[in-house]
């Protein structure tokens, strides 16, 4: 729910119908256009069976049959009511149940609103928190949290409260401050100077707070931050810098020191950073510079991608890349760049944003980035989250839905839907590089080399150093049967890094087409994934068994399960499966069962180890018995039936958004604090929980 909609509802809560209107009013003026006023929460009950409430603004109500706590329980108990925000309007005398209320995932409260004056006043600074705050409501929500802990000398909750917030949002140096003013006021002065000169050093804007600081504390502003008290603000552990430039690196260094990086490996040799990952060491976050004498951007950022996939982000650094060069960048698994000459104020806010964005994106290029990785990963929550929230983007056009519509298509193996999509973003207007490179892949999983090959080829005219693009043009030379241009293709991926991973993974590809088992099985064991592959063989088998060409496909499979190395168990028992099945579309249930017999069954948590003793059992009765073994005709793929799918995947999408767990941060302060200290009639009065009758509401008629 964004406060920016003036179409959000609204219902304000009171016995008065007078005190409703004062607020309601105000609201109007505001522009927002759905206000309505209740006269207690048990109709607002009634209004949440029929319909969706975006902010309520209640008294507590705690001495009638629903209270406002037992309101936000439900909330944060039901992730389909997780859209409805609270504020309250209390008395002196309810205090001291706010602290429950924010960890219930209250949104602000306030005490006496009485007059028009008090109102206006009120709900204006609301209105103007939440715009200095950028719309995040948990921060505005912390806002009106602080106040209240600090009002009730509640310093110890204050300070775990704020470390936590801190911990949801590196690199903020407002709330490194809020930190250091919780350690002042529990008279630990050392440590409060030392965090309030490590934020000035990061966003030199706050001096004005900072120098308010060192005057009601009496701290000397001048004196160095203590090394061995820096905090780490980014909750990056560790942390490469690759810098030709001596200079440079060690401001790099120095920078993420101020940030409180324990960890910093720092080097002017791009391959001893490549050794260095390939013996297994790992960091949290990676920048380095565009421009090596030894080896190209393009070309070491596609390396690093290849070792590290995509969990990192990685900082290019440089004097002359600039926006527009971003798509290009990111294409080949930039996350951002930060701008050549260094400035310590400039560069702790790129990196902070960077790394607020890896973790939490807001703005649609990190949405997508992270969409893209979630789709390949299939990690269907994070899709289903990351998805809903690109959507939801007013910046956001159709062609770009269109093609993470086809992204979902076609790694769900829906390839006539995914190039359908793509398609369609085409014509809608999207022209990017990951437009064309889905529709080439798509049109060579369909087997449509020729037109996958022009595709493949404009994007790569626009791009021209994408190594494993290279390799997807040296495939589709290979199946259209034109040996030297695979070769070729082959070649110049080589020319730009000869061990990277889709290079190995074609020759793989062509060793098993030729029947050259003992040169793909080599392949294969330097390969750690090989989906790929699997994808490919099962591809080509069913294309060639569609054709009723058995043998051949037949084949495939024998060769691609010699070629596995034997401790990759599920592939084997994924080709063995589906060479089974082969020899059952021809005929031979015999064969089949020798496919299937050698699988080890031992992994009873795997799909495919289950679908695997399943058709071996009913091989086992069908020999056994003469019963006939029915499987269902190989078809061509359909258009209707593959956007059947789809549109179901994204209804599933869409209800597994509405079931996600809520997260610290998605309402207010809701599992980012918690009240330590609770009133036993609070606990019996929220083991009491709403009941919601779904009937037909007559809150419209009760409701002002």
């Amino acid at each position: 729910m964004k406060f920016k909609d003036t179409k959000i509802k609204i219902v304000t809560v009171s016995s008065s119908p007078s005190k409703r209107q004062l607020v309601n009013t105000h609201l109007r003026s505001k522009g927002y256009e759905e206000v309505s006023g209740a006269p207690d929460l048990k109709t607002v009950v009634e209004l949440l069976e029929n319909e969706s409430i975006h902010w309520l603004i209640c008294p507590l109500a705690l001495g009638e049959p629903i209270n406002a706590l037992q309101i936000l329980q439900y909330i944060t108990e039901h992730p389909r009511a997780m859209d409805m925000r609270m504020t309250l309007l209390i008395g002196d005398d309810e205090l001291k149940y706010v602290g429950k209320a924010f960890d219930l995932g209250l949104l602000s409260y306030h005490v006496g609103l009485e007059a028009k004056t008090d109102v206006e006043a009120a709900f204006d600074e609301f209105m103007n928190l939440l715009e200095s705050y950028n719309g995040r409501q948990d921060l505005l929500a912390a806002h009106y949290l602080r106040q209240y802990l600090k009002l009730e000398q509640r310093l110890e909750d204050l300070f775990t409260f704020e470390k936590k917030l801190l911990k949801l949002n590196p690199g903020q140096a407002e709330l490194l401050m809020s930190v250091g003013e919780a350690h002042f006021l529990r008279g630990e002065n050392e440590r409060g100077e030392n965090l309030c000169r490590q934020a000035l050093l990061i966003n030199p804007e706050l001096e004005g707070r900072v120098q308010q600081y060192a005057n009601d504390y009496g701290f000397d502003l001048e004196k160095p931050a203590d090394d061995d008290q820096v905090w780490n603000i980014l909750g990056v552990e560790s942390c490469l810098v690759l810098d030709p430039q001596d200079e440079d690196r060690r401001q790099i260094v120095d920078f993420l020191k101020h940030m409180g990086v324990p960890d910093i490996v720092q080097d002017s040799s791009p391959q001893k950073a490549i050794d260095l990952l390939k013996q297994g060491k790992r960091f949290d976050l990676i920048i380095f510079e565009w421009s090596f004498p030894e080896v190209a951007g393009p070309i070491l950022v596609q390396r690093l991608r290849d070792i590290l996939g995509f969990s990192i982000p990685l900082t290019v650094i440089n004097k002359d890349l600039h926006e527009r060069d971003m798509p290009i960048l990111r294409e080949m698994g930039v996350t951002d760049r930060i701008g050549k000459p260094l400035d310590q104020s400039s560069f702790c806010k790129d990196v902070i944003w960077i790394i607020n964005q890896d973790r939490q994106p807001t703005e649609p290029a990190m949405i997508y980035q992270k969409l893209m990785h979630a789709i390949k990963d299939r990690d269907e929550e994070n899709v289903a989250s990351l998805k809903q929230k690109y959507y939801s983007h007013p910046s956001v056009k159709d062609e770009e839905k269109f093609f993470i519509d086809g992204m979902i298509a076609f790694h769900s193996g829906l390839y006539l839907a995914a190039k359908e999509s793509a398609l369609k973003s085409l014509k809608a207007g999207g022209h990017s590089l990951d437009v064309l490179n889905l529709l080439g892949k798509s049109m060579m999983k369909l087997r449509e080399f020729e037109a996958a090959l022009r595709c493949l080829e404009n994007a790569q005219m626009i791009s021209p150093k994408n190594i494993e693009r290279i390799c997807q043009i040296a495939e589709a030379h290979l199946e259209a049967g034109r040996e030297d241009e695979f070769e070729a293709n082959l070649d110049r991926a080589q020319d730009l890094d000869e061990e990277h991973t889709a290079i190995k993974s074609a020759q793989a590809k062509a060793a098993l087409k030729k029947g050259d088992h003992v040169t793909s099985k080599s392949l294969m064991s330097s390969l750690n994934s090989l989906e790929d592959i699997v994808s490919y063989t099962n591809n080509r088998a069913v294309s060639l068994i569609r054709t009723s060409s058995f043998d051949e496909g037949i084949r495939l499979y024998r060769d691609a399960i010699r070629s596995v190395p034997e401790d990759r168990e599920k592939i084997r028992g994924i080709i063995a499966y589906n060479l089974a099945l082969a020899h059952i579309r021809a005929g031979k249930l015999e064969e089949a069962l020798k496919a299937v017999e050698g699988v080890s069954l031992s992994d009873k948590n795997s799909i495919i180890i289950r679908k695997v003793g399943n058709i071996r059992a009913r091989l086992k009765k069908s020999i056994k018995t003469g019963e006939e073994f029915k499987l269902k005709p190989v078809q061509e793929p359909d258009l209707n039936e593959e956007q059947d799918k789809l549109d179901e995947l994204s209804r599933q999408s869409e209800e597994l958004f509405k079931n996600l767990k809520v997260k610290p941060g998605d309402i207010g302060c809701h599992k980012i604090y918690v009240e330590r200290a609770v009133d036993e009639d609070i606990e019996k009065m929220l083991a009491e929980k709403i009941a919601f009758r779904r009937k037909a509401s007559k809150a419209a008629k009760k409701a002002s």
